[in-house]
């Protein structure tokens, strides 16, 4: 694995994006992007997020772990592909400043897309946050990623149907565009977790919205 300065991601890569990125150029008229990782946060030592699942090796470190994010990211740049990370927070603090510089420069040239993936959780102090606007990202483009399609939380934001059975999925990808956010990805047909709803309801908002209608 790579070491803990950030080197020796080379052959990592080698062995397990190279092919995948094969593939996606095969069919890159199906590929919207391709995820370098998913919420790397949680294994960044230096990241709060870290305390999710434990103490992590003492190998794992926050710069590493950037390193791997950026270098996956040109990688699939070099493909002509568009790039994409799925933050847990649109503003990591554990990110160099370096790593986001690189990610910026990308998306500016089209080459990569930032996201926010957004669970709104009550805490004891604080109610459950509204989902933010887009422009408050430092990079631009950025998606809504996991948006959950059950109701297990709740959203805070105004003008949802959050009590509506037949509207409320609906209503949440409206306010994302609202926002200003790019695409929202809804989680997650395969998932098992309390945040996943797949039914005749939920595809009938979803392909409402997919048809531009709008239910009153």
């Amino acid at each position: 694995g790579p070491s803990a300065d950030g080197r020796g991601h080379g052959a990592f890569l080698d062995a397990t994006l190279e092919p995948l990125l094969e593939v996606c150029e095969a069919h890159r008229a199906a590929v919207a992007a391709v995820e370098v990782a998913n919420e790397p946060g949680w294994a960044a030592r230096a990241s709060g997020e870290g305390s999710r699942f434990g103490p992590h090796p003492p190998w794992v470190s926050a710069h590493a772990v950037g390193e791997l994010v950026v270098e996956g990211a040109r990688r699939i740049a070099r493909r002509d592909l568009r790039a994409t990370v799925g933050f847990v927070d649109a503003r990591p603090t554990w990110l160099a400043p370096t790593a986001r510089t690189t990610l910026r420069r990308l998306a500016d040239r089209g080459a990569y897309v930032h996201q926010r993936h957004h669970y709104p959780r009550p805490t004891r102090d604080r109610p459950a946050p509204r989902l933010p606007p887009a422009d408050g990202s430092p990079i631009r483009p950025i998606w809504v990623g996991e948006l959950a399609t059950s109701r297990a939380r709740r959203w805070p934001d105004p003008g949802l149907a959050e009590d509506d059975d037949d509207r409320y999925l609906e209503r949440r990808i409206e306010r994302v565009r609202s926002l200003g956010y790019e695409a929202a990805l809804v989680w997650a047909v395969r998932a098992t977790d309390a945040q996943v709803r797949w039914d005749e309801t939920t595809r009938a908002q979803l392909a409402r919205v997919a048809a531009g209608r709008r239910t009153e």
